[in-house]
């Protein structure tokens, strides 16, 4: 009895497992681009005109929209799309366009514009539908990096009805016509905007840098202030001798070398005794005097000027009481050696001139501090 039982239960488990194991129908699946099921395609077609007189040119859009991804993409046939090639009997196609595409994440937009046109004697008062229009397409797959492309299909657009009148009446209302926008209007507007964008901040600086010439009129006149005349401030001078210092040879004393030496050191102690200095720009042919140092200033439009000092070595004994004893000191006695090597008939102080030099470059380095 319990033996029976059991092979009853077994049976039962059979049959419930049988019913449960026959295939079941399978939903049909939209086709998969990337890891997101969309339509492979989809295309819109408009009329700027749905009443249209015999003979009157209006305008048929074509938009469509394609997917892609890395991995699968749809190619569209386009060539029969083509305005000299595409195909709408009975209407005319007069001329057209294909605007730039636009991408939008996953998605390619194209679009085509075609100008049409119906004649015959037999079309009044009727309803002519454009023809419909077929695009084929394949899905191409990447796989492994080799293209694999899937067989053809079609996608075709729904027929588009246009009324073509005899006569339309002044009062009628019930036209309505649609929009004309295309690719190009998107375009053309974002030009505007790009354009009025950087008009906007042009005009935006222009006061700008109207405000800020009188700050640099006022900056311009400190640093004038600031300096011994229209060239240098005394700190850019310095610099400037210091440069020319060490351009100056030590090996071959001549007049000219020497004379430019006392130059510097007439311009240093000027500087040192606050005393004027005199700047003079000049053309940069110019080849200066005796007693003026040749110093270029600026980059893209270069000018020279000329540096000089009426200061002698008489005059800052007189007055070298007013700087530091140490310093004064030694300056005056390497102002006096250099004068009296230009203007003096003793030779033998060239020969004392390159130790002097260097003394000239120490006592340089303590005016700049």
């Amino acid at each position: 009895m319990f033996r029976s039982g059991s092979i009853l239960i077994t049976w039962l488990f059979v049959i419930i497992f049988a019913g449960n194991s026959q295939p079941s129908a399978q939903k049909p699946s939209t086709p998969v681009l990337g890891e997101r099921e969309v339509d492979p395609i989809q295309c819109w077609l408009k009329s700027d005109k749905s009443y249209i007189r015999i003979g009157e040119i209006f305008m048929l859009t074509l938009t469509c929209q394609v997917a892609e991804t890395e991995y699968e993409k749809v190619v569209p046939s386009e060539s029969m799309l083509e305005p000299a090639v595409v195909a709408l009997s009975p209407y005319e196609v007069v001329e057209g366009w294909h605007h730039p595409d636009i991408r939008n994440g996953t998605f390619r937009l194209f679009q085509y514009q075609y100008k049409l046109r119906l004649a015959g004697e037999d079309f009044f008062g009727k309803e002519i539908p454009v023809p419909p229009l077929e695009i084929k397409y394949q899905i191409e797959r990447k796989i492994n990096k080799e293209n694999f492309d899937s067989r053809e299909k079609v996608y075709q657009l729904p027929v588009l009805q246009i009324k073509v009148a005899s006569i339309v009446p002044k009062n009628a209302k019930d036209i309505i016509d649609v929009g004309n926008e295309s690719f190009a209007d998107i375009k053309t507007r974002r030009n505007r905007a790009y354009v009025a964008f950087v008009l906007a901040g042009v005009l935006f600086l222009i006061p700008l840098i109207a405000l800020s010439m009188p700050l640099v009129r006022s900056i311009s006149r400190v640093r004038k202030a600031r300096s011994n005349g229209t060239g240098f401030s005394n700190a850019a001078l310095l610099r400037r001798i210091k440069r020319e210092l060490c351009n100056i040879s030590s090996t071959g004393w001549g007049n000219e070398q020497v004379g430019k030496v006392l130059t510097i050191l007439r311009i240093m102690g000027a500087i040192a005794l606050s005393r004027q200095i005199n700047q003079l720009s000049t053309r940069f042919e110019s080849r200066g005097l005796e007693g003026q140092l040749k110093l270029q200033k600026g980059f893209f439009k270069p000018e020279k000027v000329l540096i000089s000092s009426s200061l002698t070595p008489e005059i800052f004994d007189s007055q070298k009481h007013l700087l530091n004893n140490g310093w004064a000191d030694s300056f005056s006695s390497v102002f006096h050696t250099f004068n009296d090597a230009r203007y003096g008939d003793d030779g033998s102080i060239i020969s004392s001139l390159d130790a002097t030099i260097y003394v000239v470059k120490d006592l340089l380095k303590q005016i700049q501090r």
